[in-house]
């Protein structure tokens, strides 16, 4: 079959004008084409270096030397105080951790929490005679002094009368609880050594003093319980990757590329502290997702119990899923005073199975 030039006069002007766009639109497509094939390429490229990065990525070499020595030393101390006294030993941690943009850090994205649950279970472990190192996001709530939260100071107190020991008086109708039994119980509390606080703020930090409170808490064997309530970041900008200086916003938009965050929490019961009753908790907003997640998380870290609460719902119920399957809620009951919080609750159903997870060992 003859080919379409050799059937056209290529001294007419017109078809040869024709040839000419015939031409320019295949060489058009075939440019098209190769540039559509090398964008291919490079995202191909970049997922295959996105996956390397992060399959490389360690968490211990990002916050390998971030805790300080006077917190070590805090932290030593105040293990071997209670190893000597045999007690028994709860690590907390509270608070959200923040992910810092720049290494001069202006910037960073942080999370809603402030602490509440961490801060009152410490309180209530502590009735329970436990030692607690709360581990928390600098100032985020803390045992004890949570009880101001909300309040204002300059409102509490009054001035006192003349025939009065004291200049000032406490004003008990501006708070929710007594003034002077908790100013008792913080003095007894700290006379016996039963607190140790222990701060950090960006992501790098917590990880930091939770590798090293693990490993100094797995001397106490199962004698340790471990209460992890910290909001943990689950995407962050490795430091590598991270600005030196202020991001200037004169270029514009920002375009952030977060990686996961490594999971470490597997690390507490293959190597940091094996032997410990290891809690951890599981947050959700669509219910339906919260058992499946749950069961998930215990098969995976082979901790002892995961306790499943629904974001709306937090504070008044919670669901406590144990490594033999078995599924405990507990409810915080309607017309419950405003005094009463769930992690009484809590922490009454969680010692109850930590003594017999000693007991089941010995």
């Amino acid at each position: 079959m003859a080919n379409y030039y050799d059937q056209v006069n290529l001294n007419d002007p017109y078809m040869q004008s024709d040839i000419d766009r015939k031409k320019q639109e295949t060489a058009k497509k075939r440019k098209l084409m190769i540039i559509g094939c090398i964008r291919k390429l490079n995202t191909i490229r970049g997922f295959i270096l996105d996956f390397l990065i992060t399959k490389n990525l360690r968490m211990e070499d990002e916050y390998s030397g971030l805790l300080s020595e006077n917190k070590m030393n805090e932290i030593d101390r105040f293990v071997k105080f209670h190893l000597e006294k045999k007690s028994k030993l709860v690590l907390i941690t509270s608070g959200g951790t923040t992910v810092p943009l720049e290494e001069n850090t202006v910037r960073f994205i942080d999370n809603f929490s402030i602490g509440t649950r961490g801060s009152a279970s410490a309180e209530y472990f502590i009735d329970n005679s436990y030692a607690v190192i709360f581990i928390h996001r600098r100032r985020s709530l803390r045992p004890f002094e949570r009880k101001f939260h909300n309040v204002n100071i300059l409102e509490i107190f009054k001035k006192a009368e003349e025939n009065e020991h004291c200049n000032f008086q406490v004003d008990q109708s501006q708070i929710n609880f007594n003034f002077d039994q908790l100013i008792q119980t913080y003095g007894d509390l700290s006379k016996k050594n039963m607190l140790l606080n222990i701060d950090y703020i960006t992501v790098f930090d917590y990880f930091a003093v939770l590798d090293y409170c693990c490993k100094a808490i797995n001397l106490f064997g199962k004698n340790a319980l471990v209460y992890l309530a910290a909001a943990v970041s689950d995407f962050y900008i490795p430091k590598s990757q991270m600005s030196k200086h202020k991001i200037q916003s004169s270029n514009g938009g920002l375009n952030l590329d977060l990686k996961p965050v490594p999971k470490l929490v597997g690390k507490l019961r293959s190597e940091w502290c094996p032997k410990a009753y290891i809690v951890t908790f599981k947050l959700e907003t669509d219910p339906s997702l919260l058992h499946n997640k749950s069961k998930a998380s215990l098969e995976k870290y082979q901790n002892n119990c995961v306790i499943g609460n629904i974001l709306d719902q937090r504070k008044n119920n919670v669901v406590i899923l144990e490594a033999n399957g078995k599924s405990t809620e507990i409810n915080l009951e309607k017309g419950s005073t405003k005094n009463e919080e769930i992690e009484e609750l809590i922490i009454k159903f969680l010692v109850s199975k930590h003594s017999s997870f000693i007991l089941n060992a010995e």
